[in-house]
């Protein structure tokens, strides 16, 4: 019997808008709403990577918007279709949050479905900090390395880890690494402004600031020398 395809969960973001997102944040991230109009399973047949995927097109939305219900409609899904190997693409602003958050769900499914095996799954958030196509929504030079438009790099390496196979569990994949999802955060700075301990920000330009920087970073993980699984 041939393996279940590798399910892909598109959620909207970055990744699938025609802008500079540094320039936008903290404004509403441009994306066309529609039954088609997610450009994920074009993207990844442009790069040769579609084969053995089914996609879903959940939402086509800024991250900062996501819902809780969504997971939720993941979690059935993959339970009414016998999937094991989960890809999420979504807007980067919210994925450790969202990625935690399925974590739990996934216990608490376990423990009211435990014939469903949700905990012998694996799933891989991923997105992009540049979307792939430019202002005049023209694909962006397809450059599957981690230093130029990330969003093809991280499609690629996300595909990558479930066919190669990872241990259960739900995972993010930046352009830097694969983490388990509650070793990572996001980091930003507004208009040159780093973040206070408490996270939040002492900005002087009021809530219309620019991010002028942002990326992911990890957690020390407590039983090992670095919170990252593989490169």
């Amino acid at each position: 019997m041939s393996e279940k395809p590798i399910l892909v969960v598109t959620l909207g973001g970055t990744i699938e808008s025609f802008y500079n997102p540094e320039h936008g944040t903290p404004n509403d991230v441009p994306l066309e709403d529609g039954a088609d109009k997610t450009i994920i399973p074009a993207a990844m047949a442009k790069m040769g990577i579609a084969e053995n995927c089914d996609f879903l097109k959940l939402a086509m939305r800024d991250s900062k918007y996501r819902t809780d219900a969504e997971l939720d409609t993941i979690l059935r899904h993959v339970a009414e279709h016998g999937y094991e190997r989960v890809m999420v693409v979504e807007g980067t602003d919210v994925t450790p949050e969202q990625a935690s958050l399925l974590e739990e769900k996934i216990r608490a499914w376990t423990a009211t479905h435990p014939d469903d095996g949700m905990d012998r799954k694996s799933f891989v958030f991923t997105g992009a900090m540049e979307p792939l196509r430019d202002a005049n929504k023209q694909w962006r030079e397809i450059d599957q390395t981690r230093e130029k438009h990330d969003g093809w790099f991280n499609l690629g390496m996300a595909k990558h880890h479930l066919e190669k196979g990872i241990p259960p569990g739900v995972y993010v994949r930046t352009k830097e690494t694969l983490w388990p999802a509650n070793r990572v955060y996001k980091y930003r700075e507004l208009d040159g402004d780093a973040p206070n301990e408490d996270g939040t920000y002492s900005n002087p330009h009021g809530p219309d600031a620019q991010v002028t920087f942002s990326e992911f970073r990890g957690k020390a993980h407590p039983d090992t020398l670095g919170p990252k699984i593989t490169r």
